[in-house]
């Protein structure tokens, strides 16, 4: 009867043990931050803008995390322009920063409807906003988790 108890108890220690390991892996997982360091605009045309924006990535957890993936909705003056998607796996040093350019084409009439339109934003460049919705999936450890990423910006916050 000790026996079983003892055995039932260690079952139960174990299994307590590995829900400990797993939360708090996913915890540390979660805890990087993100944000657009810089906006260029390399081809502009009537009917193509490519945006190459630079996002960096933190980590201020106490061990790495890997980026398996990511993807975002990018949004100008709240109008869905475009997708930003890498795949490409990269790790996030404990304490630590990593920049990822991400490249991003889209048609300017989709946001301008008209010439005026387009004229005025240009005009008020610095007013115009960015977000970028969509998520990231992380991996420390052996646990993965996806996590969201909601980002709103307007490009004199992102230019100063």
């Amino acid at each position: 009867m000790i026996r079983t108890l003892l055995f039932v108890g260690g079952v139960g220690l174990i299994g307590y043990a590995i829900w400990s390991y797993v939360n708090k892996q996913k915890q540390l997982a979660e805890q990087f931050t993100y944000n657009i360091v810089s906006v260029n605009f390399g081809n502009i045309s009537l009917d193509n803008v490519t945006a190459n924006i630079v996002v960096r990535f933190t980590n201020i957890a106490d061990i790495e995390a890997l980026v398996n993936s990511f993807y975002v909705d990018i949004y100008v003056n709240n109008v869905k322009v475009g997708y930003a998607q890498d795949n490409g796996a990269f790790t996030l040093a404990a304490h630590s920063s990593t920049d990822v350019p991400v490249s991003v084409d889209f048609n300017p009439q989709t946001i301008f409807s008209n010439l005026t339109s387009l004229i005025t934003a240009s005009q008020s460049l610095n007013d115009v906003t960015i977000g970028a919705h969509g998520w990231a999936q992380v991996t420390s450890g052996i646990v993965q988790v996806t996590i969201p990423i909601d980002y709103d910006s307007t490009v004199k916050e992102i230019m100063s």
